[in-house]
């Protein structure tokens, strides 16, 4: 008996592994578990199975009917002579136990716009990011923003962040890593992707800076946010990256140089390895947006080298915030002049309105050759009168004389909608598009900026 007697601990045991409590009450309370492990036999069955499968004849002629007593019966119907099987392990093998724990609760994943509403906190930071990029401070009365979202955009924020520690690791100043704004205008079914996806090379024209192909473009001014002045009326959506210019190169305009053999030398575009960012050395000369050519002299070029190979989506620009704008047009600048002083075409946008070229030739300064020009029309496809095959600027009048002798609304694009010629005080008046082709010879960015200048 007493060699029974030092068995008996171990069927207790055995049988709350096999046949253990009630499964879904072990899953709720994990504590369950160890508890029934610790001896507590109560309603299990007397038929698991032993360690070494060493049970009595006795047991097999047990009453099925008293399963409680089953336990106390074993040791009493062993055999005296039977040896005990053999002691297992302090602890029998066990499958691997499953953690079960109340799972946390996670952060809730942010939606990835989140609606600002209008006076609220985060609406009017929106608001000061634009009004504080402004080119010109009178912007401000001009632009009426009506709608604000927030892009939340985890992946993407954590690529910058990342973008940003590897640039300190590497010993960048502080200012290369420094957070600020650029601004792009888009059109309305481009939001979405921009904003999951974030902004892909090959989104611009625009060939100034680099090759559009290797990197991306953005307006450095919230108020400056494509080639041609906005009309009054105009509407848009503007999208607010957040940006680290990072180690900048300045470029020099390819279409300032008196010769344009240079533009043929492609390397002379490509990006510039331990460089982020390209920007123009003359952006520091647009002070105002009729400036000739502002909007392209003052973009940024961003892009990013991966290894040796250049990253489809620089990381140091992350989509911010999505604008909706109207534009209004509060102040009376004759609209002709904006026209010829702005980009004679939508390098970005890629409009092309005109469907007429009435003229080509060349523009002369004094019998200096300037450049090649052509003359374009989207609803005239006639000249009034037959022009030379070179046109010569001998003399100069100033806008405010020019005001005196035309009359005011022929300075308005509008008043030229119409197919025919406008009379306005018995003069028959056209309005046509002067386009720059790049050939060799000057071009006309010095001249305009001196007319410009000097108000002629």
């Amino acid at each position: 008996m007493a060699t029974a007697v030092e068995t008996d601990p171990s069927l207790p045991a055995v049988a709350s592994w096999n046949g253990g409590a009630d499964e879904e009450m072990q899953s709720a309370f994990p504590e369950l578990e160890s508890s029934a492990q610790n001896g507590d036999g109560g309603g299990r069955r007397p038929t698991s199975a032993q360690p070494g499968g060493g049970a009595g004849p006795e047991d097999t002629a047990a009453p099925e009917a008293a399963p409680s007593l089953g336990h106390e019966l074993l040791p009493d119907s062993a055999e005296p002579g039977l040896a005990a099987p053999p002691k297992g392990p302090e602890e029998p093998e066990r499958p691997v136990r499953r953690t079960f724990q109340i799972p946390r609760k996670s952060r809730e994943k942010k939606a990835l716009f989140q609606l600002l509403t209008q006076g609220s906190r985060e609406f009017e930071d929106v608001l000061n990011i634009l009004h504080s990029s402004y080119l010109e401070q009178t912007s401000v009365t001009n632009f009426n923003y009506k709608r604000a979202c927030l892009v939340h955009n985890e992946l993407l924020e954590k690529e910058f962040t990342e973008k940003r520690r590897e640039l300190k690791f590497d010993g960048r100043l502080d200012k290369e890593l420094s957070e600020s704004y650029a601004f792009l205008m888009v059109d309305r079914y481009q939001v979405q992707s921009i904003c999951e996806k974030g902004l892909q090379v090959g989104q611009s024209k625009i060939t100034i800076l680099g090759s559009p192909s290797m990197g991306i473009y953005l307006s450095r001014y919230a108020d400056l946010l494509q080639a041609n002045p906005l009309e009054a009326g105009a509407i848009g959506d503007v999208v607010i990256f957040k940006i680290m210019k990072g180690k900048i190169k300045s470029i020099y305009d390819p279409m300032s140089i008196k010769s344009l053999e240079p533009m043929l030398n492609k390397s002379a575009l490509d990006p510039t390895p331990k460089h982020e960012c390209h920007v123009s050395k003359n952006a520091s000369r647009i002070t105002s947006l009729l400036a000739y050519r502002a909007y392209e002299l003052t973009q940024y070029y961003f892009y990013e080298y991966g290894f040796d190979e250049l990253r489809r989506r620089p990381r140091h620009v992350c989509p911010y915030a999505v604008v909706s704008f109207t534009y209004k047009d509060d102040i009376q600048i004759p609209k002709f002049v904006s026209s010829l002083r702005s980009n004679s075409f939508n390098a970005d946008r890629n409009i092309d309105k005109c469907n007429y070229t009435l003229w080509k030739g060349q523009l002369l300064n004094k019998g200096k050759l300037l450049c090649y020009i052509s003359l374009r029309s989207s609803t005239r496809a006639f000249l009034p009168i037959k022009l030379p095959e070179k046109l010569d600027v001998e003399t100069v009048m100033s806008i405010d004389h020019l005001k005196q002798k035309i009359p005011p609304a022929l300075f308005y694009k509008e008043t030229y909608l119409g197919p025919n010629e406008v009379l306005k005080n018995g003069m028959y008046c056209s309005l046509y598009e002067v386009v720059e082709k790049p050939r060799i010879g000057n071009n006309l960015e010095s001249l305009l900026q001196k007319l410009e200048k000097e108000k002629l």
